[in-house]
């Protein structure tokens, strides 16, 4: 950060880490892919794994798949605060 001349402190990161993980994405997925899950759907029960903060997930799904709510299977649910100890 200190390359870019913005401050590093502690309340700038925590926003930082917020905006990110509160923020609504713009993604969407490749004709390709949605191709692939349209033949496989009538076929097998399709999955997400991932291994990210589950609200922000979330937010990922409903932007790939808009009108769709992401339903979460969760055998361990961790939130995650903003690190601590950066160094800048």
């Amino acid at each position: 950060m200190a390359e870019l001349g913005i401050p590093c402190d502690g309340p700038l990161i925590h926003k930082l880490v917020e905006v990110y993980r509160t923020h609504t994405p713009t993604l969407t997925l490749p004709p390709e892919s949605q191709a692939v899950l349209e033949d496989l759907k009538d076929s097998y029960t399709l999955g997400l794994l991932t291994d990210g903060y589950l609200p922000t997930q979330r937010l990922k799904v409903q932007a790939l798949v808009p009108g769709r709510r992401s339903t979460s299977r969760t055998t361990r649910r961790r939130i995650l605060s903003p690190p601590t100890g950066w160094a800048c």
